[in-house]
């Protein structure tokens, strides 16, 4: 009796093709899925990068009297910014029920309009409103 038991210890041509193209396919859709999650973190550094700039011109602008300067540039590092300032309200009288202002003062609303020069000229307006305030009517 002979025993014609054949034992296959390895893998066919066509099973390692199979197996080739799933890990190429899966590879591929890695390297797709991680590009495209690159290209958005640098968009949302990008974005950060303008909120930042934005929210450090609006800081500086909010320590000026828009009654006594109505206008004004500035820089900011690589970004230049002009704004300009006009009132929405006719100036009315507050009283310090406290007494901590000794004087009178007046209050308007001002409307401040903001244009912002980005490094590679592109331009952001934004729109603030902001009291001014005098002391004589």
């Amino acid at each position: 009796m002979t025993n014609n038991i054949s034992r296959n210890t390895g893998f066919t041509l066509i099973e390692v093709l199979i197996a080739s193209a799933i890990v190429m396919g899966s590879i591929g859709l890695l390297l797709s899925l991680f590009g495209s999650s690159l290209d958005r973190m640098q968009r949302v550094g990008e974005q950060a990068h303008i909120i930042i700039a934005e929210k450090e011109i609006i800081n500086r602008l909010s320590v000026i009297n828009p009654a006594k300067q109505q206008k004004g540039e500035g820089k900011f590092g690589d970004w230049a910014y002009q704004w300009s300032a006009h009132p929405i309200t006719s100036f009315k009288h507050v009283s310090d029920y406290l007494g901590e202002i000794p004087y009178p003062r007046y209050l308007a609303l001002f409307a401040i309009d903001i244009e912002i020069i980005r490094p590679e000229r592109k331009t952001i307006n934004l729109r603030i409103h902001r009291l001014g305030w005098r002391e004589t009517p």
